[in-house]
């Protein structure tokens, strides 16, 4: 089963560093579950897949709002898993899902990273991302700003040169 896992740079290198993600309770993602495909009734397999990535990015804005320290790039880490360790989470989100077990470096497909130009647009987001969340239409325009922007695509292969420039 495809997921996606939302992700800092921080989080890539420790990833690419211990070849294992396995945080304590699980790790959260994002995939087409079965709430996913009754709230986009009319979508194909490509829309769906992009719904619960751009859930991930939303949820990588999150985590990058919380550490305003780290490089200001949403990253959405796209892995291929046993669907028998996937548990739906839909009270969090309706592509919500829950990991139970490692992520291993091995399982890893693609990386979706936020291109240069993203970057302004991301780190004012993040500084304003709770003030959206309470309702302010002005930050709610600033964070779909940087959420306008799309990832660029990396194969697995690819991560370690990516990691090098922002280094």
């Amino acid at each position: 089963m495809r997921i996606y896992v939302p992700a800092t740079l921080a989080h890539l290198r420790a990833l690419i560093s211990d070849g294992v993600h396995d945080p304590v309770g699980g790790i959260t993602a994002f995939a087409v579950t079965g709430a996913l495909r009754q709230w986009f009734q009319s979508g194909d397999e490509e829309e769906l897949e992009y719904a619960a990535t751009s859930d991930a990015a939303y949820a990588a804005l999150r985590l990058l709002a919380q550490d305003t320290l780290l490089p200001m790039r949403r990253v959405v880490i796209a892995a291929d898993i046993n669907s028998s360790l996937v548990r739906a989470d839909p009270a969090a989100d309706r592509a919500s899902v829950l990991i139970e077990g490692p992520l291993k470096l091995t399982q890893i497909e693609s990386v979706l990273v936020d291109g240069d130009e993203a970057i302004f647009d991301v780190t004012v987001a993040a500084g304003v991302l709770s003030q959206s969340e309470s309702g302010d239409a002005d930050a709610e325009f600033l964070v779909s700003q940087a959420a306008g922007h799309e990832l660029l695509w990396y194969s697995a292969s690819e991560i370690s040169e990516l990691l090098l420039v922002d280094g």
